[in-house]
């Protein structure tokens, strides 16, 4: 760890090993009474410095990263990176952030696989802070238990079993479509108060002009990742500047299925696809002014 206290989850696995050492009484096969503590996954004092995410399972991995300097969260599945949806960012270390009970069940060895904790089976969440090289705080989450409220996880570096109450599931997956930002034009590219639009320049129909109020467009969505950028040329071409003064450039190209691929590029270095629906292109031309 970089510095010590940043993590919530490391301080709770020792300090829960020190407290029930003494206090559990063992059962059968290893097993405890259980006997409650109160900790947080992630330590509120901390969650505004934290910088990187990792969600993990045996069939991906999906991996958010946060600009230091544009302040903005990036996904990264290993195939495609993407802007990522900010305000469910925050819901979800908003949600990591709330005290928790924590009962210990089990330890020694065989334990994890027991309750769904071995590593072909579990869900694993792991997070950094900024300016820390060292070893991310990580969570093993496994399967739920009989009241399907509550699931067995460990703390990283912990070999005992606990049940605790997991509600951010929702959150716990490793598919792009759960993390994208779905604006056509990313809000998460800019900050709340710098990514009103100022102006759009438009190339379509053989023409260019330019677009002073469209505030519609900043309400398109678009419908999923496209797994590689368009070739050919754009039928329609945006380039959308923002009032801090960044740009996001957009085309758009017919697509096989019958929708269209839609190239993202903006500053530093975001270059990407989205697909759109013929239903959604037609409203982006109407909201041009294109007949």
């Amino acid at each position: 760890m970089g510095r010590k206290g940043d993590f919530a989850l490391p301080v709770a696995a020792a300090a829960l090993a020190v407290l029930y050492g003494a206090s559990f009484l063992p059962g059968l096969g290893g097993r405890y009474v259980e006997r409650p503590s109160e900790t947080a996954v992630l330590n509120r004092k901390y969650a505004a410095s934290v910088s990187r995410v990792m969600l993990e399972q045996a069939d991906g991995r999906l991996v958010l990263s946060k600009d230091a300097e544009a302040g903005v969260w990036r996904g990264s599945d290993g195939t495609s990176e993407f802007p990522a949806d900010a305000e469910r960012m925050a819901r979800f270390l908003e949600r990591l952030q709330a005290v928790r009970t924590w009962c210990r069940v089990a330890d020694g060895p065989g334990a994890a696989a027991e309750f769904g904790l071995s590593e072909e089976e579990r869900f694993t969440l792991s997070y950094w802070t900024d300016g820390d090289a060292g070893a991310p705080a990580s969570l093993f989450i496994g399967a739920s238990d009989f009241s399907k409220t509550m699931r067995f996880v460990q703390a990283g570096g912990d070999a005992a079993v606990y049940r605790m109450e997991v509600d951010f599931d929702g959150f716990l997956h490793t598919e792009p479509r759960y993390w994208y930002d779905p604006y056509l034009v990313p809000r998460n590219l800019f900050s709340p108060a710098s990514g009103t639009i100022a102006r759009i320049s438009v190339a379509a129909d053989g023409r260019t002009f330019s677009v002073l109020d469209a505030p519609r467009l900043s309400e398109l969505r678009h419908g999923a990742l496209c797994p590689s950028l368009p070739e050919g040329g754009a039928v329609l071409s945006l380039a959308v500047e923002v009032a801090a003064g960044g740009t996001v450039f957009l085309a758009v190209h017919p697509h096989p299925s019958g929708d269209f691929a839609v190239s993202c590029r903006a500053a530093p270095d975001w270059n990407y696809a989205v697909f759109i629906s013929s239903w959604t292109y037609g409203k982006l031309r109407e909201i041009l002014g294109i007949q």
